[in-house]
């Protein structure tokens, strides 16, 4: 459960970092683009590896609840926070 958190809450930080990114203004958006906030995510791995990552802990975080009964409002906020990725 404890892996399960912390993805999660890296996957919504850095969907964060990408809104704030993205909404700055900056049209087709690539590997080469440098955000303004430099301590970003996207700063870091640009849009596409930002997304890409997000993706995979998320469907991480859903793999991690299989073992536990009764997990689907578990599984309901990983498809929260998948539904705020642009």
């Amino acid at each position: 459960m404890r892996a399960y958190a912390l993805n999660l809450g890296i996957a919504y930080q850095m969907i964060e970092d990408i809104e704030a990114d993205y909404s700055r203004g900056s049209e087709g958006l690539d590997e080469e683009y440098v955000p303004v906030s430099k301590a970003s995510y996207t700063a870091l791995l640009g849009f596409d590896k930002a997304r890409k990552t997000v993706e995979n802990m998320l469907a991480d975080s859903a793999k991690m609840l299989k073992p536990y009964p009764n997990n689907s409002v578990l599984l309901e906020f990983v498809a929260m926070i998948k539904e705020r990725l642009p």
